[in-house]
C-alpha cells in the first residue's frame, strides 16, 4: 500500500466510530508488512512543516495515533526521531499530542524522554518533560527517575507548550505520595506497642 492509498484508507472513516477500527487494522498491517510501515514514515514527513498543522491537524493526529498503535521499536524510533527534529517554534498542539502518546510505549520511554528534556529545541524539550510527567502519572517512574523528575519540575519556569498543567498535576501527586509516606504506620512500631501491653 503506497502512501496515498494509505492516507485515503485512514481518512475515509472521517470522525466516525469506524476510525478506531481502521487505525487498528493499519497498525496491524504495518507490524507485518514493511511497505505499510514505510508508507507511514513517508506520510509523517509532511507533518514536520509547522504550517501543516494549520489545516492538517486532524489528519496529523490520526497519523500519530496510527504509528503509536503499531507498538514496535521501529514505530517508537520513528516518533522519537520526529520529536528530536522539532524546530524551536513548532505548534503546541502536536507537541502536546506527542507528550501524551509517547508514554504509551511504557517504561522504555524513560531514557529517551530524559534525552529529549536535554534538547536545545524548546519543542523537543517540552515533549520530553510532558512524556516524563505522563509516565510518572501512569505509575512507571520510580526511584532515581522520580527524583530526577522532581528536581526537573522544581526548576521548571514554564514554557509556551502548556507543560505547566501536567507539571502541576505531578507536583500535586508527589506531594500526596510524600504525605501518605509520612502518615503510614510502621508495622514495627505497632509490634513494640503491642509488646508493651
Amino acid at each position: 500500500m503506497n502512501p496515498e492509498q494509505l492516507r485515503e484508507k485512514l481518512e475515509e472513516p472521517g470522525q466516525s466510530f469506524r476510525l478506531g477500527t481502521v487505525i487498528q487494522e493499519v497498525a496491524a498491517d504495518a507490524r507485518s508488512n514493511p511497505e505499510v510501515m514505510a508508507s507511514l514514515e513517508a506520510l509523517l514527513q509532511e507533518c514536520k512543516d509547522p504550517e501543516f498543522w494549520r489545516t492538517g491537524a486532524r489528519w496529523g493526529s490520526t497519523l500519530f495515533h496510527t504509528i503509536v498503535r503499531v507498538g514496535n521499536s521501529r514505530s517508537m524510533m520513528l516518533l522519537l526521531g520526529f520529536a528530536r527534529s522539532l524546530p524551536e517554534d513548532y505548534p503546541f498542539g502536536p507537541v502536546d499530542l506527542l507528550g501524551n502518546i509517547l508514554p504509551l510505549y511504557g517504561h522504555i520511554m524513560i531514557g529517551p524522554a530524559k534525552e529529549l528534556v536535554r534538547s536545545p529545541s524548546a519543542a523537543a524539550e517540552a515533549v520530553g518533560l510532558q512524556s516524563l510527567c505522563q509516565l510518572y502519572l501512569d505509575g512507571v517512574v520510580h526511584g532515581d527517575n522520580a527524583e530526577y523528575l522532581q528536581n526537573l519540575i522544581e526548576s521548571f519556569e514554564g514554557d509556551s507548550y502548556l507543560s505547566q498543567n501536567i507539571v502541576e498535576l505531578v507536583q500535586t501527586s508527589m506531594y500526596r505520595v510524600s504525605l501518605e509516606e509520612k502518615e503510614s504506620i510502621d508495622p514495627d512500631d505497632v509490634l513494640v506497642e503491642l509488646g508493651e501491653l
